[in-house]
C-alpha cells in the first residue's frame, strides 16, 4: 500500500523518526515571510507534542524577524530543538540554525553567511546583503588609506629634499582627489541602515544562542562578518570544525526520510505549490493521561 502511496510512506518514515528521537519531525520549504510565524506557533500549540522536535528546514532566507520567532518558538515548545539541513539553508535559515540545540547536516547541507537582506538602493523590489553594503565602504576606505600610505612613502624616500609635512600635504590632497568623486556617491543615511541591518542578526543570535548553547558569541560574528559574500557555502566540515559545537552527519532513517522528500529537502519551491511552507510530517502524539489524585480518608 505505501508503495501506492508515497505520502503514507513519507509519514511512516517520519513515524520511525520520530519515535527513535522521541520528536516531532516538522518540514519548512520555502521563504521565511510574514505569516509563516504565527502559522507555526499556532500549530506548535494546538499540537499534541513529543518533548522534542526535529525540523527540516529548505529555505534561501527572508525575513530575521521571522526566523527570530519560529526560533523561539520551537525553543520554547519543546525540550530540545534539532535542525536536520538537508539542502540549501541560507541567509535567515542561519539565523534558525543558531536557535537549535543540535545541527543536522546531509552531504547536501548548506548553510551560508547571516547577513540580513535589505532593498538595493534605486530599485525596485531588488535586495541585497548589507554585508555587500558594509564590505564596500571597508574596501573603498582600505584603498584609499593604502594609496595615502604609498604617495607619502615614495615622496620621503624619493631623491628630490621634502619635508614630511609636505609630503603629508600632496599625499592627501591627491588620495583626496583620487577618491573624492567615489565617496560623494555614498549615502550615509544608507550606510547606516546597512549597519543597523546587520546589528539585528547579532541581536537576534545573540538571544538565541543563550538557549540553543550550539554556537559561541564569537563564532556568531564570524557567520555575520568574517565571510567574503553572501553566497559562501558553509558545508558540514566548516559548519563542525569552525562554527558549531554539535553537528551530525544524518542516521540511515533521517536521511531516508530526506530521499523520501525528494526536491522539497534540498530547493526551496515556488511558494504557490501546495507543499510549500510548514508542515508536521510525522502524526500527532497520543494525547498524555491526566494524573489524578487520590482522596486519602481520614
Amino acid at each position: 500500500m505505501s508503495d501506492n502511496n508515497p505520502e503514507e510512506y513519507l509519514t511512516q518514515v517520519a513515524d520511525s523518526v520520530a519515535d527513535t528521537r522521541n520528536a516531532d519531525v516538522a518540514l519548512y520549504n520555502g521563504d521565511l515571510y510574514r505569516g509563516a510565524d504565527t502559522n507555526i506557533i499556532s500549530q506548535c500549540t494546538q499540537r499534541n507534542k513529543r518533548d522534542n522536535i526535529l525540523v527540516i528546514l529548505v529555505t534561501e532566507g527572508g525575513n530575521a524577524d521571522v526566523a527570530y520567532r519560529i526560533a523561539r518558538c520551537f525553543q520554547g515548545q519543546y525540550k530540545h530543538f534539532s535542525l536536520f539541513v538537508s539542502g540549501l539553508c541560507k541567509s535567515a535559515g542561519t539565523l534558525v540554525a543558531v536557535g537549535a540545540n543540535k545541527l543536522i547536516m546531509s552531504d547536501h547541507g548548506e548553510l551560508g553567511p547571516l547577513d540580513v537582506q535589505m532593498p538595493k538602493q534605486d530599485a525596485l523590489w531588488e535586495m541585497q546583503s548589507g554585508l555587500t553594503v558594509m564590505s564596500t565602504l571597508n574596501t573603498l576606505q582600505h584603498k584609499a588609506t593604502n594609496t595615502f600610505g604609498q604617495i607619502f612613502s615614495s615622496l620621503v624616500q624619493g631623491p628630490s629634499s621634502i619635508t614630511l609635512k609636505t609630503a603629508a600635504e600632496i599625499a592627501t590632497r591627491t588620495t583626496i582627489g583620487l577618491y573624492s568623486p567615489l565617496y560623494s556617491q555614498v549615502d550615509p543615511l544608507y550606510i547606516g541602515e546597512a549597519g543597523r541591518a546587520m546589528s539585528i542578526a547579532s541581536h537576534y543570535g545573540g538571544q538565541l544562542l543563550k538557549k540553543g548553547k550550539n554556537i559561541t558569541p564569537e563564532n556568531l560574528g564570524i557567520i555575520i562578518s568574517d565571510y567574503p559574500s553572501h553566497s559562501y557555502v558553509i558545508d558540514r566540515e566548516e559548519a563542525t570544525t569552525k562554527l558549531f559545537r554539535s553537528v551530525a552527519e544524518p542516521s540511515e532513517e533521517e536521511m531516508n526520510l530526506a530521499i523520501c522528500l525528494g526536491d522539497r529537502a534540498l530547493v526551496p519551491g515556488p511558494p504557490w505549490l501546495p507543499d510549500s511552507g510548514f508542515q508536521f510530517l510525522s502524526t500527532e502524539a497520543k494525547p498524555k493521561a491526566k494524573r489524578t489524585s487520590k482522596k486519602v480518608e481520614k
